[in-house]
């Protein structure tokens, strides 16, 4: 009996294994959809659709999936982004405090620069926060300076290049007065400190520092190859063309030396 038992709860998890198989979630884990929303649409076009066991997502058979999310964006059943600046627009009651006011204005910053940095195709999720340093305009106050720091998932098989890195620390250091670029951090999902893999010291510009050492070398790539030839073949016989791929990635070395052994 034992083994019978065994044998049909093997039998029951293969068939939901293979019945599961052949769904697909319609939304990402990060992004987020009521789900009550998604299967009220489903159930009215009559979509076949399952509800996986850990998550909880939505997920519908894989053929469907393209014409699932087009009937739901119809629908109005979309990823809800962050709220934004529309935070300002509530109507407060009277005398509300210059604190209430400064957190509300900085969560509506956060959730707009949260909403600009998903416009990259590489970006399934993002969520910004900023510490503003306060200021005043009779004391210069050289201590607390502004931060920020930003998480973002980026989607399975993509990555952002050194450019991408740099645009999004810049929008964001761009948005709060006094925000250095080299206090914005940048993490991924899975904890990697992309803020690292580019000089923001200066204001990195990943794509004219790397349009800059391409051009140099071209030109002196060009300059050396027509010194060669144009004894040879006369200055006016030949033509050179020269055109260099620059890897902007940055690399850090340490070395720890050790003297020789203690006496």
């Amino acid at each position: 009996m034992l083994v019978l038992a065994i044998g049909i709860t093997a039998a029951v998890m293969l068939y939901m294994w293979n019945d599961q198989a052949g769904y697909k979630p319609v939304f990402g884990a990060h992004e987020k959809v009521a789900a009550s929303d998604m299967m009220s649409v489903l159930d009215a076009e009559h979509v076949p659709y399952r509800i996986h066991p850990d998550s909880g997502q939505v997920m519908v058979p894989t053929g469907q999936l393209g014409k699932v999310r087009m009937l739901l964006a119809a629908k109005g059943v979309t990823a809800q982004l962050p709220a934004g600046l529309e935070l300002m627009d509530k109507n407060d009651p009277l005398g509300v405090s210059q604190f209430v006011q400064d957190v509300r204005f900085r969560r509506g910053l956060e959730g707009e620069l949260a909403q600009s940095i998903l416009t990259l195709d590489a970006i399934a999720s993002a969520r910004v926060h900023l510490a503003i340093a306060k200021s005043s305009s009779f004391v210069a106050n050289d201590g607390d300076k502004s931060s920020a720091s930003v998480v973002v998932a980026v989607k399975p098989g993509r990555t952002l290049s050194n450019e991408q890195i740099a645009a999004i620390v810049n929008m964001v250091s761009g948005s709060v007065a006094g925000l250095a670029p080299a206090r914005v951090s940048l993490v991924d999902q899975n904890g990697n400190y992309l803020s690292s893999r580019v000089d923001l010291t200066e204001g990195f510009d990943g794509a004219a520092q790397g349009d800059a050492a391409a051009k140099r070398y071209q030109d002196e790539v060009r300059t050396n190859v027509a010194g060669l030839l144009g004894p040879v073949l006369g200055a006016d016989n030949f033509k050179v063309s020269v055109t260099a791929d620059v890897d902007n990635d940055k690399v850090e070395e340490t070395q720890e030396k050790y003297g020789a052994d203690p006496k």
